[in-house]
C-alpha cells in the first residue's frame, strides 16, 4: 500500500514494504538541460542537441522556443515555438526546421516534469547562406542598333550576402555572359533588329538562383552594303543586274540602282540616270540606255534608317547598235561617166563606224555597190546621161544601219548637176 501527497513545490511518495517504509527524494523543479549547443547547421534548419540532467521524476518533455532575425534584406524578426519532444534518452538530438537562410538565431530548451517546467537553457546559432531567389522586374531597352540596357531589382529572397550578377545573352549564335556587381549592365557589340533572350541571375556563397528573364530587339540601322553585283543580261538599249541582299537581320526597305556613262562614240556625252528598286526584289533591268556607252553602276540598300553603302562599282558597255542613217549626202556627175557622191556620218553612231556600203544602179536591175571606210566615193564606169539611184548606209559592230537616198544623172556635155537630198 502507497500513499501519495502533492503540493506546489514538491511531490513526495511513500513506500511501504516488508522491509518497512522507504521515502524517495521529493519531485523539485530543477535547473536547466545540460551541455546544450549547435550540432549541425544547413540553410534552412539547425540541429540542436543537449544532456538530460539528474532529476528525482520523469521528463514528461522538452519544448524548444527561439528568436532571431535575418541578417539579408531588412533584417526582419523571426520566432516561433517547435512543436514538444518527447525522449528518454540521455543525450538528446533535435533538428529544427523551416529556418531562414542566412539568420541569427536564440534557441531556448526547456524541459517538464510533474514539477512543472525547468529553468531555460539557451545557445545561439546561425543558418547558413542558401541560393537567392530570381531577380525582379528585369527590363531591357535597346537605346541603338548596337546596346541593349538591362537593369533589375535584387532577388525578395536575397537568402545571404549578394555577391554579384550574371546576365547572359546570345549575340550571332554565340553565348555570351558578364559578372556584374551592379542591378544594371549596358550590353554592347550587338547586331541590329535581332531579338535578344536575357537572363539575369543573382549568387550568393551558396551559388547562382534561379534566373529573371526578358527580351529585347535593338534598334535599326542603315545596312551594309550590297555584295555580289553582276551582270546578268546586257543589250545594246538594256542591262539586266541581280545582287545579294546585304547581310542584316532589318527589312529592307528599297534600292537605289544608280548609274552613269561615257558615250564611246560621237562627242562622247556623259549620261546618267537611276532606278527605284522594292526591297524584296534583287535584281533589276535598266531599260532606255545608249548603245556602246561604258556605264559604272552602283547599287544601295535601305532600311527604316536610311540608306547604307553604295556597292562597288560594276562597269559595263553597253552593246552596239544599227547606226542612224548617214546625213547630208549629196552626189553630183563629174563627168559623162562618173558621180561624185558624200556624206556626213551618222547622228547616233551606236558604235564603232565601220564601213559604209554605197550602191548605184540605172533602174534596169543591174545593181553595183562598194564598201569604202571614208565619207565620200567616186563612182566611175558610168553611162552618160543616166539618171542613177544611189543609197548609202553605215555600219557598226551590229550591222548597217538604215539607207539614205539619192539620185543623180551623169552628164552628156560635162555640165555638172549637183542634186541634194
Amino acid at each position: 500500500m502507497s500513499t501519495t501527497t502533492e503540493s506546489s513545490t514538491e511531490t513526495t511518495a511513500t513506500v511501504t514494504t516488508e522491509q518497512g517504509t522507504t521515502t524517495p527524494p521529493p519531485c523539485v523543479t530543477t535547473p536547466a538541460v545540460n551541455e546544450l549547443k549547435v550540432l549541425d547547421t544547413s540553410s534552412f534548419s539547425i540541429t540542436l542537441s543537449w544532456t538530460v540532467p539528474k532529476v528525482s521524476c520523469e521528463i514528461q518533455m522538452y519544448r524548444i522556443s527561439y528568436t532571431g532575425y535575418i541578417l539579408w534584406g531588412n533584417q526582419s524578426e523571426v520566432n516561433g515555438l517547435t512543436d514538444t519532444i518527447n525522449s528518454t534518452e540521455p543525450n538528446v538530438k533535435y533538428t529544427v526546421t523551416d529556418l531562414q537562410p542566412y539568420a541569427y538565431y536564440n534557441f531556448s530548451v526547456v524541459f517538464v516534469t510533474e514539477a512543472g517546467e525547468s529553468e531555460p537553457a539557451s545557445v545561439d546559432g546561425k543558418t547558413e547562406q542558401a541560393a537567392p531567389s530570381e531577380p525582379r522586374k528585369v527590363t531591357a531597352v535597346s537605346n541603338s542598333s548596337r546596346t541593349i540596357q538591362v537593369s533589375w531589382t535584387p532577388p525578395e529572397q536575397e537568402n545571404g550576402v549578394l555577391l554579384n550578377y550574371s546576365i547572359s545573352w546570345i549575340n550571332d549564335f554565340q553565348n555570351y555572359s558578364a559578372s556584374v556587381g551592379d542591378t544594371e549592365y549596358n550590353i554592347t557589340s550587338l547586331e541590329p533588329c535581332v531579338d535578344h533572350f536575357i537572363t539575369v541571375e543573382a549568387q550568393t556563397s551558396a551559388g547562382y538562383g534561379p534566373p529573371g528573364s526578358t527580351t529585347a530587339t535593338t534598334q535599326t540601322d542603315v545596312p551594309p552594303e550590297v555584295t555580289d553585283l553582276i551582270e546578268k543580261n546586257v543589250t545594246s538599249t538594256s542591262i539586266t543586274l541581280s545582287w545579294s541582299t546585304p547581310d542584316t537581320e532589318c527589312d529592307i526597305t528599297g534600292y537605289n540602282v544608280s548609274y552613269y556613262g561615257k558615250v564611246l562614240w560621237g562627242d562622247g556625252n556623259w549620261m546618267n540616270g537611276s532606278r527605284s528598286v522594292n526591297g524584296s526584289q534583287e535584281y533589276v533591268e535598266i531599260d532606255g540606255l545608249t548603245p556602246y556607252t561604258q556605264y559604272t553602276i552602283t547599287v544601295l540598300a535601305s532600311t527604316e534608317a536610311g540608306p547604307g553603302k553604295p556597292s562597288e562599282n560594276l562597269n559595263i558597255t553597253s552593246d552596239e547598235a544599227y547606226p542612224s542613217e548617214v546625213r547630208n549626202l549629196m552626189a553630183s556627175s563629174t563627168s559623162p561617166t562618173k558621180i561624185f557622191v558624200s556624206w556626213v556620218v551618222p547622228e547616233k553612231e551606236n558604235g564603232i563606224l565601220g564601213d559604209y556600203l554605197i550602191t548605184w544602179d540605172d533602174r534596169s536591175g543591174d545593181y553595183q555597190s562598194a564598201e569604202v571606210n571614208t565619207i565620200s566615193f567616186l563612182i566611175e564606169g558610168l553611162i552618160p546621161c543616166v539618171l542613177y539611184n544611189i543609197t548609202v548606209k553605215a555600219q557598226t559592230g551590229a550591222g548597217y544601219g538604215e539607207e539614205s537616198y539619192i539620185n543623180a544623172t551623169t552628164d552628156s556635155d560635162g555640165d555638172n548637176h549637183l542634186i541634194v537630198f
